[in-house]
Order: C-alpha cells, then structure tokens, then sequence
C-alpha cells in the first residue's frame, strides 16, 4: 500500500476516534459547568485529572513501546503480549490503590472524594483499553480503535442528555463514563480476538522477567509521567492550595486548551507507526515527514491561537454560559485572562509534539525523559509558590514558562532548528503578533473584516508558499 494511502487511512481513524472523544468529553464538562457551578465543576475536573495522571503511572510508557515492537515484528504478537501484559496488570492494580490512598489524604471536599472513588475504576478500564489500542496500532489498524470510541462515546453522549434534564446526581455523571469504558472495553477484546485466538498466549509473573522489562521501558515511563506532571499537576496543586472553586475557574480553560491540544496528538500519533518503520528501514523518508508534520502543525497553531486570543470573551461565555458558572464576574475576568495566556501555549505545543515524536524514533528516549523530568521539577516548584498568592493566573504563567523551556529543550536536542528557522515560516507570526497589538484600538466591524481578510491572505500564503508541491500533495491526500 502506497506511503500517503496508510497515512490518509490512520488519520481519518484516528480523525474520528479523537473527535468522537472531544465532543464527547467536551460535551460532559460544558453540561458540569453549566448546570452544576464552579465549585462541582471543580471538584468532577480535579478528580478526573487526578484519575488520568493514575492512569499514566498505570501505563508507565509500555503503549507506545508495544505499538513500536509489533510494528517492528508482528509475528511475535503473542510473545509481546506474554510479556507486557504481566506488568500492566501489575502497575494498573498499584495505580488502583495509590489513587484511592491519595483521595483518603488530599485537603478536599467529601464531594470530590466520592467522584475519586468512581474514578478508580477508570484507571484500569482505561489502562487495558490503552494496551488493547496500542496492539491495533502496532498492526496499523487504527480503525478500530475508531468504531470502539465512536460507539461508546456516542451512547456516553446520550446518557449525559438524559442526566442532565433531570438534573441527577454529579455521582451519576461520573458512573456513566465507567459504564462506557467497561462497554468500549468488551468491544476492544471481541476486536482483537483475530490477532491472539489461535497463539499460544502464555502468562508469566516472573520476578526478574518483570524486572528486565521494566528496566527497558522506564524511560518511556518516566517521560510520560513527567510530561503529564507538568502538564496537569497545576490543576491538583490548585485545589489542594486553593479550594475547588479556584480549580474550576482553572479547568474552565483547561479544558478548552484540551480540546485544542488534541490536534498535535492526532497527527504525531497517525505517522508515528510510519516514522518508525521508515526510520528502521534506513529511509530518509522519515525526515521529510517528520519536518511537514512540524510545519503544517505550526501553520494551524497560529490561527488557532489567534482567534481564541481576540475573542476570549465571548468563547467563554458562549461554552459556559454567564447564568450559573460566571454570576461571579471576577471569575469571568479571570478565564478570560487565563485563557488568553494560554493561546501561546497553543503554538508551543503544537511545535513541540512532532519534536518530541523525532527523539523517541532516534532513539533519544533518555534525553526527552530527562527533559520532561526538569519540566515537571520546575512547574510543581514554582506553582508551590506562585499558586498560593496568585491562584489559577500564577499557575498558567508557569505552566506557559514550562511549556517554552520543553520545547526549546526539545528543539535543540533534536536538530529541529533548521526547519523553524526559515523566513516563510517567521513572516506570518510577526503579522498576527502586530494585528492583536492594534486590535484593541479598531471597531468591531473593522476588526472583524481584517480578521477575515487577514485568515483568507494567511491560508493562501502557507498553500502556495510555506509548502512544496510534493508536501501539499501529501497534505492533500
């Protein structure tokens, strides 16, 4: 099968399984937020951040290490599973009982204990459903992973519909998203059932085997631990720091930022199966795509960030609503700010995902570990400071700084310079940077109409300039 032909596929899979996610998730917070307040928004978004940080700890880097084995050698599949299987179990079970000991000790309400409770379970639904995804994508089957999401999430869709005109219990709202994982995960066993019926599939607990593994793994562990610590720790600190009402003025925007996070995860995670097996061949292919992946995510990010950045408000308020989440006006103008710092999170992220994507396939697992290692060590150290004094703001400033130490980090160790570093890339950056600098100063219909025109010159430039033909072609297809 032709190069672009596997990608076009991988991508609309995984296009639909991230988007049937977002709406989903995005649909369950908005309907928390709006009909339940700050102060349960906060406590539902904290305990789940809380559950999916478990979650990573449950993971410990084995997914994208079980996607690189099999895509590598899938003729051993049943002894790949024989041998992560064993451990996941084993770190999924110790995240289970480290996650409710943590709810018995954190400073929080009786309210957002109970939601911890349910979580647990999410962890480990979420955990062998990860493994299971992580197998399809070792074999490029990514449209499975994509049935299994759409349905599930489809169904979690209708009983968010139904709780919410009755106004049930938060409680309820937590347990549909278990029933869910349990329904998505009986789906993704029935799937995978081709691949392992007919293997002679044998578990083994042993000690030392468990040892070996994790000793080889625990780079890919660690970075994602790290990189999920500095990335969503913000959210725990606050509401240990500063109560749940501080925390759902935070993950008002968070979630928002989620949403728009999801994009870099999509495309990094559609070519990186492709990426290895091209960079194990010994293809200069590889570097190619890894450099368009670079350009076309920077190409989308400034839009993006640009037109969350100058309609701030009025997003806000559209998603939430100003009747019961933002009747306190100062926790309006405080998402507004929050939100408006975020956008240049937005850019550096995007940048950052296919850097981090290229270290990993070079083999530089230890260096993108190390550097989310420092991320991590840095953001919970300055947010213990910056949180109790200046709240949810303190904690998006440091959280934007870590942000931009990552990805210069990222830049520099992976000889990405070269691809940032060039005046077509610049030139549309300095116009959007002097555009939000006189925005403040035009009419709403002036500044509506220098957007538009603004966005048309902007996708016009990068189709005709920033890509080749044979990059557009790609693209295109």
């Amino acid at each position: 099968m032709h190069l672009s032909t596997i990608i076009r596929k991988n991508f609309s899979s995984l296009f639909i399984s991230s988007i049937s996610r977002l709406v989903a998730n995005s649909l369950l917070f908005i309907i928390v937020g709006r009909f339940y307040g700050t102060a349960t928004f906060g406590s539902f978004t904290s305990s789940y951040t809380m559950s999916l940080l478990f979650t990573y700890l449950a993971d410990f880097g084995f997914d994208i290490l079980m996607t690189s084995e099999i895509a590598k050698n899938r003729e051993n599949i049943d002894q790949i599973i024989a041998r992560f299987l064993p451990i996941k179990i084993l770190f999924a079970s110790l995240a289970v009982i480290l996650f409710l000991t943590t709810s018995f000790f954190i400073p929080a309400n009786t309210t957002t204990k109970i939601i911890m409770f349910i979580f647990s379970a999410n962890i480990l639904l979420n955990t062998l459903l990860n493994m299971v995804f992580a197998i399809f994508k070792g074999f490029e089957r990514f449209d499975y992973e994509a049935k299994i999401w759409f349905s599930t999430n489809m169904l979690l869709l209708i009983f968010i519909t139904a709780l919410s005109s009755y106004r049930m219990n938060i409680y309820f709202v937590a347990a549909s998203i278990i029933f869910c994982r349990l329904l998505g995960l009986g789906l993704a066993f029935y799937q995978l059932k081709p691949y392992v019926s007919k293997r002679a599939v044998k578990l083994n607990f042993e000690f030392y085997k468990i040892l070996s593994d994790l000793k080889f793994v625990s780079l890919f562990g660690l970075d994602l631990i790290f990189g999920a610590l500095y990335l969503q720790i913000d959210t725990v600190l606050i509401m240990s720091l500063k109560g749940e009402e501080q925390a759902g003025i935070y993950q008002s925007v968070f979630r928002l930022a989620m949403m728009v996070f999801i994009f870099p995860d999509l495309i990094t995670n559609t070519i990186f199966p492709t990426v290895v097996r091209l960079y194990h061949q010994g293809s200069e292919a590889w570097k190619r795509l890894s450099e368009v992946a670079l350009r076309f995510l920077y190409f989308a990010s400034l839009p993006v960030s640009f037109i969350l950045f100058v309609h701030a408000d009025e997003i806000l308020k559209l998603i939430y609503g100003e009747k019961e989440f933002f009747k306190d006006i100062n926790h309006l103008y405080y998402s507004v700010l929050i939100l408006k710092i975020t956008t240049a999170t937005f850019i550096i992220r995007f940048c950052a995902a296919p850097l981090a994507m290229v270290l990993t396939v070079k083999g530089k697992q230890n260096i993108r570990t190390a550097i989310v290692f420092v991320a991590a060590v840095l953001n919970i150290s300055f947010n213990f400071y910056f949180i109790p004094i200046y709240g949810a703001r303190g904690a998006i400033v440091i959280s934007c700084l870590t942000n931009l130490f990552t990805f210069v980090a990222y830049l520099l160790s992976s000889n990405g310079v070269k691809w940032l570093l060039k005046k077509k890339i610049i030139i549309p950056f300095v116009f959007l940077i002097l555009f939000i600098l006189i925005n403040p100063y035009l009419n709403s219909i002036v500044s509506l109409s220098i957007q538009a025109s603004l966005l048309l010159v902007y996708v016009l430039y990068g189709f005709y300039y920033l890509f080749s033909y044979e990059e557009k072609k790609l693209l295109l297809e």
